[in-house]
């Protein structure tokens, strides 16, 4: 329904609306210091259903410039994934899947997003309805990452089903050298494991999570804290690594 909503926007709207910015561009310089709604969360930052038109974005930002990215941005995401309603984006929001399968990224209705979403080769990536992922942070899944419903997920926090590179030295070159376009000299292997976050979860600021772990529902995950073993329902955990501190 999204999809076919934003595929609709004829392009020539889309090029005059970059002619106009284009011209705007020139007393650009002259608005520097002007604090913008991308900042953040914290500050003012806002989140944006999907435009209807580029003249609908202009609407919702008040900004010619920001009303081109929210269009960008919209785009990125019903592309990539099913999205569900009355899903909301901020400006500084991605989303990143390589398989042509859309329905390898799910997310549910409600929801905000203002992070950064990458589903890689053959992953999973299903969020629930009524979560919220902040300034970023990152779900990158090569398998699979489940967030369930209601799920409050700060600001810089990962969640990384894959060790994103080989522990073996020799092969980590070999990887290396194949993401720089260069001949792998020897076969890799990258470890991975299902990420599943119940629903109800709050995960504090700057925390990780790591390949393999599960976090039952309703669990509180502390601010700093490093996820690298499966924590159960109902418990606020915390440290490197964190451990369960205090039943809720």
């Amino acid at each position: 329904m999204i999809l076919e909503k934003f595929l609709s926007i004829p392009r020539r709207l889309l090029e005059e609306g970059e002619r106009r910015l284009i011209k705007q561009d020139i007393g650009l310089q002259s608005r520097v210091g002007r604090l913008r709604n991308t900042d953040h969360a914290f500050v003012s930052g806002g989140v944006f259903p999907c435009p209807g038109s580029l003249e609908e974005a202009v609407r919702l930002t008040r900004d010619e410039l920001e009303a081109k990215l929210l269009v960008d941005v919209w785009r990125q995401f019903s592309s990539n994934g099913v999205i569900g309603e009355s899903v909301l984006l901020g400006l500084n929001a991605r989303m990143l899947n390589d398989n042509p399968d859309r329905n390898r990224v799910t997310v549910g209705e409600s929801t905000v997003l203002r992070g950064l979403i990458r589903q890689e080769s053959q992953g999973v990536i299903n969020i629930g309805s009524h979560v919220y992922l902040g300034d970023c942070s990152l779900i990158h899944a090569t398998r699979e990452v489940s967030i369930g419903d209601d799920t409050l997920i700060a600001h810089n926090v990962n969640i990384i089903d894959n060790d994103a590179h080989p522990v073996d030295a020799k092969e980590r070159v070999s990887h290396f050298r194949h993401l720089l376009g260069l001949e792998a000299e020897i076969p890799y292997e990258i470890a991975s494991a299902p990420v599943r976050i119940g629903a109800r979860c709050w995960l504090g600021l700057n925390s990780v999570i790591l390949k393999g772990v599960e976090i039952g529902d309703e669990t509180i995950v502390g601010a700093g804290s490093v996820v690298s073993k499966s924590l159960p329902p109902g418990v606020l955990a915390a440290g490197n690594p964190a451990v369960p501190v205090k039943q809720l």
